[in-house]
C-alpha cells in the first residue's frame, strides 16, 4: 500500500514538473512572438511616418517654391518690368522657371501664376502707352497754347503802348490780365507733364517782385493783402516757377475763402532759408484732407488719378520736386489754411545791387500785375 503511494506520488511530481516545463515553453514562445510582433508594429509604424514626412516634403517643397516665385513676381519682377516699360522699354513678358514638382495640380497653378504675370506685363504696356500718349497730348496743347498766348500779350502791350484813350487802355489791361492767367494755364500743362517752361533767365529778382508777379497771375489780386515782406534776392533760374507756384498757392487761397476775406502774404528769412506764407481765412480743411493734400503737394501722387478740382495741387507738387523746395499746409488759427513755402539757400542770390536791365526784366515778368493795377488807377 505504501509503495503503491509512492507510486502514484512520483508519478504526480513527473506530471507535474511536465507542465511546469510545458507552460514555461509556451511562455518564452509567447513572449518571442510578442516582442517580434512589437518589433514589427514599430518598423510599421516608422516606414508610415517616413512615407508621411516624404509624401508632405513632396508638397510642400513645390508649394514653398511656388511662394517665393509668387514674391519674387510681386515685389520684384512685375515692379521692375513695369518700371522699364513706362520708362519706354519693350520688355516681352516672360514666364518664370517651374519649381520642381511632377504634381499635375502645382504645375497648373504655375502656369495660372505665370499667366496672371503676362496678363499683368500686358496691362501695365498698355497703361504706360495710355500714359505717354497723354502726357504728349497735353505737351503738345500747353505748347501751342503758351505760343498763341505770348502772341497774344505782345500785341496786346503794342496796342497799350498806342492807345491813348483812358477808357480802352483799361480795357486792354483787362485783357493783358486775362491773357497773363491764359499763360499760366497753359503753363501747368507743360508742368504737369514734366516739361520745362524755356522762361529762365540768369537776372535776379526781389522777394516783393516775385511776391508781385503772382499776384498778376491771379483772377481776385484785389483781395491779396502784402503783409512785411523782408528783402531777399531770388535766383533767376528759378524766378519764373516760383511765381508759377505761389500764383497757384495764392489763388488756391483765394478760391477757399470767403470774398469779403483778404488772402494775407507774408515773407521772411530763416536763417539761410527764405520763407514765404499764403493765409487765408476760409472753411478750413479736415486732418485727413489736409495730409492728403500734403501728399499731394509733395508730389508723392501721380496727377492722372486725381479729381480736375486738385491738379493745381499737383502742378505745386511737381514745382517744388523740381526746384528743391518744401511746402507745406496746415491749419490756420481761427479758420482756413496757411501754406508755408520754404526757399533754400541755394536757390536765393546774395543781396547785391541789381544790373541795369533789372527794370526790363522785372517788367516782362510783371505784365499780369501792372495791368490789374494800371485798370485800376485809370478808373
Amino acid at each position: 500500500m505504501i509503495r503503491a503511494d509512492r507510486t502514484v506520488y512520483d508519478a504526480q511530481r513527473r506530471v507535474d514538473a511536465d507542465a511546469r516545463a510545458r507552460a514555461k515553453a509556451l511562455s518564452a514562445d509567447a513572449a518571442a512572438a510578442l516582442t517580434g510582433y512589437l518589433a514589427l508594429g514599430l518598423l510599421v509604424i516608422a516606414a508610415l511616418v517616413t512615407a508621411a514626412v516624404l509624401a508632405g516634403r513632396s508638397i510642400t517643397r513645390p508649394l514653398d517654391a511656388l511662394a517665393r516665385e509668387a514674391d519674387d513676381v510681386a515685389q520684384r519682377r512685375l515692379p521692375e518690368t513695369v518700371a522699364r516699360i513706362q520708362a519706354g522699354e519693350l520688355v516681352p513678358a516672360e514666364g518664370g522657371g517651374r519649381p520642381p514638382s511632377s504634381a499635375q495640380e502645382i504645375s497648373r497653378v504655375v502656369a495660372a501664376l505665370h499667366n496672371v504675370e503676362r496678363t499683368a506685363v500686358g496691362l501695365a504696356a498698355e497703361q504706360a502707352v495710355l500714359r505717354r500718349n497723354t502726357a504728349e497730348s497735353l505737351a503738345s496743347l500747353g505748347r501751342r497754347s503758351q505760343g498763341l498766348v505770348r502772341r497774344q500779350l505782345a500785341l496786346i502791350t503794342a496796342l497799350e503802348q498806342q492807345e491813348l484813350d483812358p477808357e480802352a487802355l483799361a480795357e486792354l489791361f483787362e485783357l493783358d490780365h486775362l491773357a497773363t492767367r491764359m499763360r499760366r494755364n497753359a503753363e501747368s500743362l507743360l508742368v504737369l507733364v514734366d516739361e520745362r517752361s524755356p522762361q529762365i533767365s540768369s537776372v535776379t529778382a526781389g522777394s516783393l517782385e516775385l511776391v508781385q508777379s503772382a499776384m498778376g497771375e491771379v483772377e481776385q489780386y484785389r483781395r491779396v493783402a502784402l503783409a512785411e515782406i523782408e528783402p531777399r534776392r531770388i535766383s533767376g533760374r528759378a524766378v519764373a516757377e516760383l511765381s508759377h507756384l505761389l500764383a497757384e498757392l495764392v489763388e488756391n487761397a483765394l478760391s477757399f475763402s470767403p470774398p469779403d476775406q483778404p488772402v494775407d502774404v507774408h515773407g521772411w528769412g530763416d536763417g539761410d532759408d527764405y520763407c514765404i506764407a499764403v493765409v487765408d481765412h476760409g472753411v478750413g480743411m479736415s486732418p485727413e484732407g489736409l495730409a492728403r493734400a500734403n501728399a499731394r503737394i509733395s508730389g508723392e501722387e501721380a496727377f492722372l488719378v486725381a479729381p480736375t478740382r486738385y491738379l493745381g495741387h499737383y502742378v505745386v507738387g511737381r514745382l517744388t520736386r523740381r526746384l528743391g523746395v518744401e511746402v507745406l499746409l496746415s491749419d490756420t488759427p481761427g479758420g482756413g489754411v496757411s501754406a508755408l513755402v520754404t526757399l533754400p539757400a541755394r536757390i536765393l542770390a546774395p543781396d547785391e545791387a541789381p544790373p541795369p536791365d533789372r527794370r526790363t526784366h522785372v517788367s516782362s515778368m510783371l505784365n499780369g500785375f501792372r495791368a490789374g493795377v494800371a485798370r485800376a488807377e485809370a478808373r
